[in-house]
C-alpha cells in the first residue's frame, strides 16, 4: 500500500465534477473537500477530507461502500438472505435472488446491494439491465459486483483504519 497524494485542485476540482455529474448531485453536495489518491490493491483509492470515498475501477468511479454521502444515495438492490455469502464473497447478483428494488436506475448503473434482513450494504455494483427489466428476470446476472465487503480494497481499509485508532 503506498502513500496518499495530494491531488491538483484542477484535477481534483474535475474529478469531483465527474462524480457528482455520475451521480446525479449538484457540484457543491460535498463541499470543496481536500482530495488525495492512493494506490491500494491495484486500485486508485480517493480520499475526501481524509475520508475513503472513492475507488477507481477502470475509467468508473465508485464510492466506498461506508461512505455514505455517495453511498447512501444509490439505487438499492434487496437480496435474499441466501444470496449474501456469495456476493460477500465477489459473485454478481443474479436475477432469481433479488426480492425487491428501491429506486429506479438504467443499464451500467451504479447500484447499492444490501440484505433483505438488515437492510446492510453488501456490495456496490453496476447495474446489467434497468430497473424494471430486473424483477421481470427469471435468470441470469442482474448486477456486476465492482466492490464489496471483504474485498482486497475493504480489507486493506480497515487494517489501515486499525493501525491508526489510539
Amino acid at each position: 500500500m503506498g502513500q496518499r497524494k495530494a491531488l491538483r485542485t484542477r484535477l481534483a476540482r474535475d474529478l469531483l465534477q465527474e462524480v457528482s455529474s455520475r451521480y446525479g448531485l449538484p457540484l457543491d453536495y460535498l463541499g470543496k473537500p481536500s482530495v488525495e489518491a492512493m494506490e491500494i490493491e491495484g486500485r486508485q483509492v480517493l480520499f475526501l477530507d481524509g475520508e475513503p470515498a472513492i475507488v477507481k475501477v477502470g475509467d468508473s468511479y465508485y464510492p466506498i461502500l461506508s461512505f455514505e454521502p455517495l453511498a447512501g444515495r444509490l439505487p438499492r438492490v434487496v437480496v435474499d438472505m441466501g444470496a449474501v455469502p456469495h456476493i460477500c464473497n465477489g459473485a454478481d447478483v443474479m436475477a432469481p435472488g433479488i426480492r425487491r428494488i428501491e429506486g429506479n436506475f438504467g443499464n451500467g448503473a451504479p447500484v447499492a446491494i444490501v440484505d433483505e434482513k438488515h437492510g446492510k450494504r453488501l456490495a456496490v455494483g453496476t447495474a446489467l439491465m434497468d430497473s424494471s427489466s430486473i424483477l421481470g428476470a427469471r435468470r441470469g446476472r442482474a448486477v456486476e459486483n465492482v466492490h464489496y465487503v471483504g474485498d482486497r480494497i475493504w480489507r486493506a481499509l480497515m487494517a489501515r483504519g486499525a493501525e491508526h485508532r489510539p
